[in-house]
Formats: structure tokens, C-alpha cells, sequence
């Protein structure tokens, strides 16, 4: 038996149904963003705790041994002591105590800085050679004679700007700079005088 002649067809047409998939779409592309930048928070927030983690370490070799540690520049996590002649290389993680084999959340190897005479002997004359820069230039210096660097070059591994490049180039200067396109490294370092007053307050210097 037919039904009444003016009856709706059940069920979705073509049309309904790519209305449908195109709201779903664009409900998950508005739910994604917000997790990805949770993500990437997280992942910075996990970065810059391994960094003060690598700092205190630093210290706490420091307090030990009367120096900071050279730099680690065949990728064994060990230093090369005596210093060679180039002292950025990479972190002695294992010389440190560190945990996940000295490398940030994206798996690269932390770079690591150091200023001869600091790791040789540390005395309340001993002066450092680093310096942080906001561009490759250097003509404004956020931070001069440091006795240390610990340097990530984040989720992107090859320099990517003029920045990133004079961050592996293996001399005295560094650049920090807002996050961008063209530059995701990130960094912290020693002040002098932050570690001359600890290693002064445990009797390590006179």
C-alpha cells in the first residue's frame, strides 16, 4: 500500500550528510589547536625544568671538584679533561648525574659552554669569556663574562637564521631571542657571581 502521496523520504541526503561531516570537521579543527598549544607548553615547561635541572648540576660539580666540568665533545657524556683547546661541545651528562642521557624533549643532545679558567680551578679572580647576545651581531649583550652556557636547540635540529647558526659555531657567543619561525633554541647560564657566592658559602673558594 502506497503512502500519502506528500510523505519525506527517511534517512540523510547527500547533501544533509556533507553538512554533517563539514560541522564535525570544523568542531575537531577547534579542539585541536587548543591541544596542540597545551602540548607545546608542556613540552616547554618539560625543557626548562631539564635546563635547571643541567644548571644545579653544574653547581653541585662545582661544589665537588672546585671547577665546572669541560665540555663533552665526543658524545660519550663524559668531559675531556683537560680541556681541549674548543670547549662548546656537548653536556657531560653522565659526569652530571643527569637524566634522560643529557637530551631535551625532542631528543637532541644539550650544547654546553664552558670558560677555561672556570674549568680549570675557580678562584674569586677567576673571570669568564661567555657572553648571551640578542642577535648574531652582538650588539646588545644580555649577559657578559659567564662561566657557563647550556644551550637546546629545540624541536628543530639544523640552524635555521643567522641566530641559531652562531649558537653551534663553537666560540664565546651566544644569542637568545624571542621564539619564532627562524629561531627555537633556548638557553640558560651560570652567573659569576651566583656561582663564586655558593662555592664561597660551602668553603669550596676562600
Amino acid at each position: 500500500m502506497r503512502g500519502p502521496p506528500n510523505s519525506t523520504p527517511s534517512g540523510f541526503s547527500l547533501v544533509e550528510m556533507a553538512l554533517v561531516l563539514l560541522i564535525l570537521g570544523l568542531m575537531l579543527g577547534g579542539l585541536m589547536e587548543p591541544l596542540k598549544v597545551s602540548r607545546e607548553v608542556a613540552v616547554a615547561a618539560e625543557r626548562d625544568v631539564l635546563l635547571v635541572e643541567a644548571e644545579e648540576a653544574l653547581f653541585g660539580f662545582a661544589l665537588v671538584n672546585g671547577r665546572l666540568p669541560c665540555a663533552d665533545s665526543d658524545g660519550d657524556g663524559f668531559e675531556e679533561y683537560p680541556c681541549p683547546a674548543t670547549r662548546v661541545a656537548w653536556l657531560p651528562w653522565r659526569d652530571l648525574g643527569l637524566r634522560r642521557g643529557g637530551r631535551d624533549p625532542w631528543g637532541g643532545a644539550l650544547r654546553y659552554g664552558v670558560s677555561g679558567g672556570f674549568a680549570e680551578r675557580i678562584e674569586l679572580t677567576s673571570n669568564g669569556t661567555l657572553k648571551v647576545c640578542e642577535e648574531a651581531a652582538c650588539t646588545t649583550r644580555l649577559a657578559t663574562d659567564l662561566p657557563a652556557v647550556i644551550l637546546t636547540t629545540g624541536p628543530r635540529a639544523e640552524a635555521a637564521s643567522a641566530e641559531e647558526r652562531e649558537n653551534l659555531d663553537d666560540d664565546t657567543t651566544f644569542v637568545l631571542r624571542p621564539p619564532s619561525a627562524a629561531f627555537d633554541d633556548h638557553l640558560r647560564w651560570l652567573p659569576t657571581n651566583r656561582l663564586l657566592n655558593r662555592l664561597v658559602a660551602a668553603g669550596v673558594v676562600p
